[in-house]
C-alpha cells in the first residue's frame, strides 16, 4: 500500500477529480438510479405483493323472467393466503346496485392452489331488462379493497315480461270491458222484459 504525499502529483489529481466525481455525484447518480428502479419495478404499496389473481369469471345471460343466474368463479393463489374474501357486486344497467354477496376464502390457500366458487340468483327481482354487470373483489382479511385482484363481467337479462306484458294488459283491459258491458247489457234487457 502506497501512501501519498499532500505535495504529491496524484494527490492534485485525487483531490480534483473527488472535486469533480465526489460525494454530491454520487449521491445523486445513487438517487436516480433508486428512482428508475422503482418505476420499472413498482411494488404493491401493502407489501403484500401480488398474492393470487380470479382466473375467470363466468355469467349466464337471462333470457326470459324468473331465470336464475349463475356466477362462477375461480382465483389462484400465487403465495400463502392467510385469510381472505370474495365479494360480488351485481350492478344494472343504470348503475344501480342490486345484490352485493360476500363470501369466505378458505383459509390457508396454499401457493399455486386454485379454489372454485359459484353463486346463483334469480332475475326475477331485477328492476329493468337490459346489461348488468357483475364486479368481484378478492381482498385480505375482512376489507372489500379488492388488495388481492379485482374482474369484472356482464351479461344480459330480462327480468320482467317488458312490452310483451303491454298487448296481455291491454287484452285483458278490453275483454274485461266486453264482459262487463255483455252483462249490463243483459241486466237492461232484464230491467225491461225483454227476456
Amino acid at each position: 500500500m502506497r501512501i501519498l504525499n499532500p505535495n504529491d502529483d496524484e494527490m492534485i489529481f485525487y483531490r480534483s477529480t473527488d472535486n469533480l466525481y465526489g460525494r454530491r455525484f454520487w449521491r445523486c447518480l445513487t438517487l436516480i438510479l433508486v428512482m428508475v428502479y422503482i418505476v420499472v419495478f413498482p411494488s404493491d404499496v401493502s407489501g403484500q405483493g401480488n398474492q393470487g389473481q380470479i382466473t375467470n369469471l363466468t355469467v349466464n345471460d337471462a333470457p326470459g323472467q324468473g331465470i336464475t343466474i349463475t356466477i362462477n368463479t375461480t382465483l389462484f393463489a400465487t403465495t400463502n393466503i392467510v385469510k381472505s374474501n370474495l365479494t360480488f357486486v351485481l350492478v344494472a344497467p343504470d348503475g344501480s346496485t342490486v345484490q352485493v354477496s360476500q363470501i369466505s376464502v378458505p383459509t390457508n390457500t396454499g401457493p399455486n392452489e386454485s379454489w372454485s366458487h359459484s353463486w346463483s340468483i334469480s332475475n326475477s327481482t331485477f328492476p329493468s331488462a337490459g346489461t348488468y354487470t357483475v364486479e368481484a373483489c378478492w381482498s385480505t382479511g375482512k376489507a372489500s379493497n379488492c388488495d388481492i385482484d379485482f374482474a369484472i363481467s356482464s351479461f344480459f337479462s330480462v327480468p320482467t315480461l317488458g312490452w310483451i306484458s303491454l298487448p296481455l294488459f291491454g287484452m285483458a283491459i278490453y275483454f274485461r270491458w266486453k264482459h262487463n258491458a255483455e252483462k249490463q247489457s243483459l241486466s237492461k234487457e232484464k230491467d225491461h222484459g225483454l227476456e
